[in-house]
């Protein structure tokens, strides 16, 4: 029979016992959990950030776009201007015309605007007549597409097809009014309120938002003023009742 210290020496150089394997898992697996819900949250918020950033970009490029093109309109009259009213599409190219009625339907009637790029590659000054119009949408999202047609050649010698741009999806429906100074207008007609601009557009529009729930529906409206600092001047000097011009 062996001595008490040499039984001692072999039971404390035996190995871990079976509880302390299964803790010892145990306590792994606990780790391993949560640090797999840290990482499953982490990439949940990465992709709901980056889809966030991919509804919203469009939408902020199509208001910059569009609040520039009327900020920057240009007086009617002229060769490279036409009359702005949205009761019809002036414009001296059949071809532009046909396709904004084909398209869509007609939002912004066409207006000269001084929004155009100028480089080294292409002829054109910074003139472009623009117009804006909702079609049905081709990416299958709901409602409809916003797009401007543009058409640099102001001049052109036989009528050339505008170039269609795609700015944002998921547009349900977009309203715009005209300020004559007094109140806010749905239609605008030069000959009718006596002056060829409004002083400023008003732009609604109103995104297509999917909701499960129909009882307590979703809408998410975009409104923006956007004032028109041209303005037609005379040179007309008021008369004094009593006196000379």
């Amino acid at each position: 029979m062996k001595p008490i210290s040499q039984r001692h020496d072999l039971r404390s150089s035996r190995g871990f016992t079976l509880i302390e394997v299964l803790l010892a898992v145990v306590i792994f697996g606990l780790v391993i959990a949560a640090a797999h819900s840290v990482f499953y949250g982490a990439v949940s918020l990465r992709n709901k950030t980056v889809r966030m950033f991919e509804q919203t970009l469009p939408v902020e490029q199509s208001l910059t776009i569009l609040k520039r093109d009327l900020a920057g309109m240009v007086l009617p009259g002229g060769t490279l201007s036409g009359e702005f009213s949205t009761g019809t599409v002036i414009s001296t190219n059949s071809t532009m015309n046909s396709a904004i009625w084909s398209l869509g339907d007609l939002i912004l009637p066409e207006f000269t605007t001084t929004t155009g790029s100028l480089d080294d590659w292409e002829p054109w000054g910074n003139l472009q007549r623009v117009s804006y119009y909702l079609t049905e949408s081709t990416n299958q999202v709901l409602g409809r597409d916003l797009v401007r047609m543009v058409n640099r050649n102001l001049l052109p010698t036989l009528d050339e097809q505008p170039v269609q741009q795609w700015l944002m999806s998921g547009v349900e429906d977009m309203v715009c009014s005209f300020y004559d100074g007094v109140e806010w207008l749905d239609t605008w007609d030069p000959t009718a309120t006596e002056m060829t601009l409004p002083l400023a557009v008003k732009v609604q529009i109103l995104l297509a938002v999917e909701n499960e729930d129909d009882r307590n529906p979703i809408t998410d409206i975009l409104e923006f003023v956007v004032p028109i600092p041209v303005q037609p001047s005379t040179n007309q000097v008021a008369q004094s009742s009593g006196g000379e011009p």
